[in-house]
Order: C-alpha cells, then structure tokens, then sequence
C-alpha cells in the first residue's frame, strides 16, 4: 500500500477472494482472482506514483466514477457490507 498510495496499514483480514470473471468485469485477456484486505490505517499520506494518480478516501454514497476493469459498484457495494461485519467469514468463490 505504502508504495502505491503513500499510506501505511496494517492487514487485519482478508475480506474477499474473487474470481474476476464471476463479478460484472468487462471481458479480459487474463484470468485473474483478486483478494480484497481489510486495513488498518497506520500513518502516512497520500502521493503519486508511476503506477497511481494520487489516493483518496470517498464515503460509500460518494464515490465517483469507477475504472470498471478494476473495480465495480456491484464488488465496492459487497465489500463495504463485508468491513461492516467483520466476523463474517471471507468469501470466496
């Protein structure tokens, strides 16, 4: 996280491990899974990257438009109910 955002954190569970393919994604040469964290903020701040245009944090009603390649409403909506229970078992596909 540290070299992407400019945060520091601390893994405390793994929310998710979802397979790309099974979530809404637009078509893609590779299959890939993607494992979600739940984090614990620990310092930092946030910076640009060659990778990264900067790091920001949105409140669930306001986020802004999304690069669904990498990210849909339908996963964010799950994954906020997921934080919001933290004994929930992760899920997986």
């Amino acid at each position: 996280m540290w070299e992407e955002s400019g945060y520091e954190v601390r893994a405390v569970k793994l929310l998710a491990l979802y397979d790309r393919n099974q979530h809404g994604y637009p078509p893609y040469i590779f299959h890939t899974y993607k494992m979600i964290f739940l984090c614990d903020l620990l310092g930092g701040s946030p910076t640009t990257s060659i990778e990264t245009g900067g790091a920001e944090f949105y409140a669930e009603n306001e986020i802004p438009p999304l690069s669904t390649t990498r990210v849909t409403m339908q996963v964010l909506t799950r994954l906020f109910e997921l934080a919001r229970h933290p004994d929930w078992p992760t899920e997986f596909d």
